[in-house]
């Protein structure tokens, strides 16, 4: 049975964000996989404070939800991280993450095997490629941390009708669960 961790890095429990990754869980077949979900704003995720500990042994000098997740990362086959970029930057509990991921980059970096990643990123502006370069340097991030980006999933719009009316990318969201068993 496939282990998916989900991700969502948005305060809107109803927005795009949520929605998107929802079709994809909707896709995936009843009994086929275990879920766990996590929204990142209701964890208490500490900044990454640069103290550089995880360069002189493996983990995050930190104590907080975070030690969990490292374990939910570790354990999982697949992630969805859901995205928003407000203000031209991913959200600040996102930006969190990533950060506080950095103790899995480099030679005394957690050991967690190469993760499938999806990624599921959210746009007011209705112009799919207003953030192409912005969401290029994010995927590099991770695959820094040697995760294989299998998919990424863009609801642009969100400001507007123009993502409401996306009944593709729903679709494409449904097929991708759906898929998700042979990753």
């Amino acid at each position: 049975m496939k282990k998916i961790l989900v991700l969502y890095g948005s305060n809107r429990k109803e927005g795009y964000t949520a929605k998107t990754i929802e079709d994809i869980l909707d896709g995936i077949p009843a009994g086929c996989a275990q879920i766990k979900k996590y929204n990142l704003a209701a964890l208490d995720l500490r900044f990454c404070t640069g103290c550089l500990s995880c360069r002189k042994k493996p983990g995050c000098a930190i104590q907080d939800d975070m030690q969990g997740i490292y374990q939910e990362i570790g354990d999982a086959d697949v992630i969805i991280l859901g995205i928003p970029i407000y203000f031209r930057q991913m959200s600040g509990q996102c930006k969190t993450l990533i950060d506080r991921l950095f103790p899995l980059f480099g030679p005394n970096g957690l050991k967690l095997g190469k993760k499938k990643l999806i990624v599921v990123y959210t746009q007011g502006f209705s112009d799919p490629e207003y953030y192409g370069e912005y969401i290029t340097a994010t995927t590099d991030v991770f695959k820094l941390l040697d995760m294989e980006v299998v998919a990424e999933l863009l609801c642009y719009g969100t400001s507007s009708n123009v993502a409401a009316e996306n009944t593709a990318l729903r679709e494409e969201a449904r097929l991708l669960g759906k898929q998700m068993l042979n990753l």
